[in-house]
């Protein structure tokens, strides 16, 4: 059998092989392809079949192989994204530094918004606004802040979140609540201030009833 023989028959077998969608096995569905090669060069299916063989074991070997690559190309792919991911969130939420923190209660504001005199008792008929105030680091990011309200019998009044992003070195925000007279407590309550789930800065305040 001369060398441009055995690659035309190679060639054929490859070509039923690379058209099959299906995984079907070697003696069930090449049968046909056989008899039409024999016929061709005058061959026997017994010597054609053994050269089918190797190309159907390369051919799978081949399609492994491609299969593989893939895989590696695929995970490499996922790798870089969750790696820039990771970058971009760290860049995102480099810690903010906070240099100082000040709470203070007021149970009055004034007409430009600013907040009146601030207290340490107030009368269970007025509301209450809490406002912190903090001097960040000179470097400007994304933060989170959780102004909480808690009654004297420790349970949580008020929530106030605010997501932003840092737009001077020194921010203020505020958390009103309106007292409900026969259902909060009398008592010690206290005001909390947080940076992306840290505690910066507290303050008590005794709610009465006058």
């Amino acid at each position: 059998m001369n060398d441009k023989l055995l690659e035309e028959i190679k060639d054929e077998v490859f070509k039923y092989y690379n058209q099959n969608k299906e995984k079907k096995s070697l003696n069930q569905n090449i049968n046909d392809t056989l008899e039409s090669i024999s016929k061709v060069t005058g061959l026997s299916i017994e010597e054609i079949k053994p050269i089918a063989d190797d190309v159907h074991s390369n051919y799978i070997a081949n399609k492994n192989k491609k299969r593989n690559k893939l895989i590696l190309l695929f995970s490499s792919l996922i790798l870089f994204v969750i790696l820039i991911s990771g970058c971009f969130y760290l860049l995102k939420k480099s810690p903010v530094k906070v240099v100082s923190a000040t709470t203070f209660i007021t149970d009055n504001v004034t007409a430009k918004n600013q907040h009146g005199k601030i207290i340490q008792t107030v009368n269970i008929d007025k509301t209450i606004y809490g406002y912190v105030k903090w001097d960040f680091e000179k470097n400007k990011n994304e933060y989170q802040s959780q102004l909480k309200i808690t009654d004297s019998k420790g349970r949580v009044a008020r929530i106030c979140k605010h997501d932003t992003k840092q737009q001077s070195y020194t921010m203020v925000w505020s958390c009103s609540y309106k007292f409900k007279r026969g259902l909060d407590s009398l008592g010690t309550w206290k005001f909390e201030a947080f940076i992306d789930g840290n505690k910066t800065s507290e303050t008590f305040f005794t709610v009465k009833d006058i």
